[in-house]
Formats: C-alpha cells, structure tokens, sequence
C-alpha cells in the first residue's frame, strides 16, 4: 500500500505483477461449480468451501456431469 497524506490506496499491480484474486460471489460467477485440483471435490460457488480455494487451485465448470466427467467428487457440505 502507498500512503499519500492521511488517506492509503492500493498499489496497482506491476506489470508482471499478479491482480489480486476476485472473490467468489453466487450471482457473479460465471460457472455453476467451482471445483479443488488437489481434493477432486466441486462445490456450489456459494459454497464456504470454495471460497476457500486458493486461486492456483481452482476449477470452473458449468454443469454438475462435466465436473462428475473430469473426476471430480460432489462436496457433502452444499451438496451440488
């Protein structure tokens, strides 16, 4: 962060810098399902568990079976 004055903004990123990631909302994803590369488990994007996947790991589906397809397991908390 850049302090200038009394007020502090955010620096923008460098140009090989990496954009903080965007924060999963239900409404604002693109995907219906957001799934975990290392636990093979796909969630619900309003899922508590997907916003806990680290952005390296993530995987964007659209349907249920594409997701069931590329061998990926239903999470048992959202259920999807």
């Amino acid at each position: 962060m850049e302090k200038l004055g009394s007020t502090i903004r955010p620096r923008a990123p460098d140009a090989g810098g990496v954009a903080p990631a965007a924060t999963v909302t239900p409404t604002g994803s693109k995907s219906g399902y957001i799934g975990n590369k290392n636990s093979k488990k796909f969630h619900r994007p309003d899922c508590r568990w997907a916003a806990e996947i680290a952005p390296h790991n993530r995987v964007e589906f659209g349907t249920r079976e594409e997701a069931i397809a590329a061998g990926y397991v239903p999470c048992k908390v959202c259920r999807p």
